[in-house]
């Protein structure tokens, strides 16, 4: 089934830090539509609310829930392809 012309796809950006949470949705905005989460637990009921996200971008370090868990919790919930950020140099 190929999506309808006008639809696009949904990314879900997970991330506690609000800076970066806007760069990446100003980023991918005029593609995608984006869906900001600023912990892992608003990523994971946005998943529950919305069965047509296509890729999840998560940080790792975030207090409460790092991504690996998040996205580990995540996969339960939707097949979408995910990409996990670190910014550990």
């Amino acid at each position: 089934m190929l999506p309808e012309p006008d639809k696009r796809s949904v990314v879900l950006i997970v991330d506690d830090e609000p800076e970066i949470l806007v760069a990446l949705t100003d980023l991918l905005e005029d593609t995608y539509e984006v869906l900001p989460a600023s912990s892992g637990e608003r990523g994971l009921a946005l998943l529950k609310e919305r069965s047509d996200v296509a890729v999840i971008v998560s940080d790792q370090r975030m207090p409460g829930m790092t991504g690996d868990v998040f996205l580990a919790r995540a996969r339960l919930l939707s097949s979408a392809g995910a990409i996990l950020l670190t910014g550990y140099a």
